[in-house]
């Protein structure tokens, strides 16, 4: 991962206006670093009020590997549609996928997505999210514009 630069700080309302996800499918919630058109850097705090956490048994709450990726889909998706008004953007394919550790409740989530190849209606991006410092999951992303 690459270091943050803080160059620009988008929250939650912001994020809305891009997006069209609301809580509690909207994984991110804020934008913490962004190059416009190249990458960005997002972050998430994990609650054990998150609805989505998953228990097994005894076992401390974690945070599902999709959901992780979902997050990597809409920092992307950020990135990519902050200056496209209008367009919606589609999670077309996962490709590589790795995940490292368990995301738990008191962890920041903090996903660094880097735009590689985009095109007139798609676009490809790697994933990376880490937890103080360790990576958590790598992913290549694929996405697709609808205007």
């Amino acid at each position: 991962m690459t270091e943050v630069k803080p160059c620009c700080h988008f929250d939650e309302q912001e994020i809305r206006r891009v997006l069209p996800h609301a809580p509690p499918f909207l994984q991110v919630e804020r934008i913490i670093a962004m190059e416009p058109g190249r990458r960005g850097v997002g972050l998430k705090n994990i609650t054990d009020n998150d609805c989505f956490l998953l228990r097994y048994g005894g076992e401390k709450a974690i945070m599902p590997a999709g959901l992780i990726i979902e997050m990597m889909a809409q920092v992307g998706g950020f990135v990519m549609l902050r200056d496209s008004p209008g367009k919606i953007l589609f999670l077309t394919g996962v490709r590589r996928a790795r995940f490292r550790r368990k995301v738990v409740p008191g962890d920041t989530l903090v996903v660094e997505v880097t735009l590689t190849r985009i095109r007139k209606v798609v676009g490809h991006a790697r994933g990376i999210a880490t937890v103080n410092g360790q990576v958590v999951c790598e992913a290549n992303l694929s996405f697709a514009f609808s205007p």
